[in-house]
C-alpha cells in the first residue's frame, strides 16, 4: 500500500529488513476471499514456528483455497 515509503526506506536503509503486518495481510486477503475457515488457516501459517510447520500449514491452506494461497504467496 505504501510503495513510496518502502522504496525510500530501501534506498536510505539498504540493510533494513521489511516485514508486513500479518493482520494487514489477512485484511487484504479477505477482501477477495470470503470464508470463515480462511482466518484460522491463515493464522496457522502466520504463527508457524519453523519451516516444516510453515510448509505443512501452507499445504493445508492451499488445499482449502488454492486461489487465496496463490494470492498470499504473491506478497513478500
Amino acid at each position: 500500500m505504501h510503495r513510496g515509503l518502502i522504496h525510500g526506506v530501501a534506498v536510505e536503509l539498504p540493510r533494513a529488513e521489511h516485514r508486513a503486518c500479518a493482520r494487514h495481510v489477512y485484511s487484504n486477503l479477505k477482501k477477495n476471499h470470503k470464508s470463515d475457515m480462511l482466518k484460522p488457516l491463515f493464522w496457522r501459517i502466520a504463527s508457524s514456528y519453523n519451516e516444516p510447520d510453515f510448509d505443512r500449514n501452507l499445504k493445508i491452506f492451499k488445499e482449502y483455497d488454492p486461489r487465496a494461497c496463490e494470492e498470499l504467496l504473491k506478497k513478500d
